[in-house]
This record gives C-alpha cells, structure tokens and sequence, in this order.
C-alpha cells in the first residue's frame, strides 16, 4: 500500500490508512491486544503524514528515533509500561 502523498491529499491518505488499519486487524492474532496495535500504527501514520510530511519509503532510522523519542513521548497519554508493545507494533 502506497502512503506517499502530499500534504493537501487527507481525503486520500485516509481513505487509505482506513483501509490498511483493517488488514491490521486481520493480521493480528488472536490473544494480541489487538485495538492497542491499530491505534499505535495509526498514531504513526498520522505523524509521518501530518508532521513529517514525506513520503513513508523514506523513513529512516533518524525518523524513527524522532518518532519513538521526541514526538510520543510528548503525545502519549498512556502508560510507561506501553513502551515496549508501541514499539513491536511499529515492526
């Protein structure tokens, strides 16, 4: 699935990452927390297409890292002990 449009094309984008967060849902096995791995993934989505604003197949290592330890931390309002989980659903 593609993820690389402009940042005028919302309609599209979520259109699209609807899409993908319910084959989220179907790849997800049974005893996961399956919910916290779809909002996790669509929080991601959401940065990279409303913060970053670049296309998704050139995240890098730096993105992530900007990610997981500057954006999040300060957007969260889940607990301390997600951390590990948000990651692994991140891939």
């Amino acid at each position: 699935m593609d993820f690389d449009f402009t940042s005028t094309d919302y309609e599209t984008f979520d259109r699209a990452r609807g899409d993908f967060l319910d084959d989220v849902d179907t790849w997800v096995t049974a005893g996961s927390r399956q919910g916290f791995m779809r909002h996790h993934v669509d929080l991601f989505l959401s940065w990279n297409f409303e913060e970053r604003e670049l296309p998704l197949r050139s995240l890098g290592q730096a993105d992530l890292a900007d990610y997981l330890l500057a954006w999040l931390p300060r957007n969260y309002l889940g607990e301390p002990d997600d951390a590990r989980a948000i990651c692994r659903s991140l891939g």
